[in-house]
């Protein structure tokens, strides 16, 4: 992977213009650390594309989703609030809140309506400032629904 990367042009050692200062500086452009991001970015995208696709198909049985903490040993303290919020599928929260929000491994459960009941029901959606803070600016979009606009 290394060689096609190098013969594009996107890897190793060059000098390049830095867009802010408009110098030109030397950079490193691959590394093997930058692929494995990108691979498991890739693959992140591609997981939360496949689940609201599923979402989508099963809401009628399983109107509700669940935000979920995921494995990290350190939370933001904006998930943290999250954890536990049920909110229908088609609230406009998850345009935003649905993972993934960065770096985090948080996740969504889709559950029914009883699932929902026996868990209080309905919760109040995160606030506008609460999700801004929460969520890396570049992922504050839900995949699934960007990739059905296309």
């Amino acid at each position: 992977m290394r060689d096609v990367l190098a013969e594009l042009g996107w890897w190793g050692v060059q000098d390049r213009e830095n867009p802010k200062t408009g110098e030109v500086e030397r950079v490193e452009l691959g590394t093997p650390r930058r692929l494995k991001t990108i691979y498991v970015t890739n693959a992140r995208v591609a997981r939360a594309v496949g689940q609201w696709e599923r979402i989508q198909r099963t809401k009628d049985s399983r109107p509700w989703l669940i935000y979920e903490l995921g494995p990290s040993e350190r939370h933001r303290p904006e998930h943290e609030a999250w954890a536990g919020k049920v909110l229908k599928v088609d609230d406009p929260a998850w345009g935003t809140m649905f993972p993934p929000n960065g770096g985090c491994q948080c996740r969504v459960r889709q559950i029914s309506e009883r699932e929902a009941n026996d868990l209080s029901g309905e919760s109040k959606a995160p606030s506008a400032e609460s999700l801004a803070a929460g969520i890396d600016p570049e992922w504050a979009y839900n995949p699934g629904e960007a990739s059905r606009r296309r």
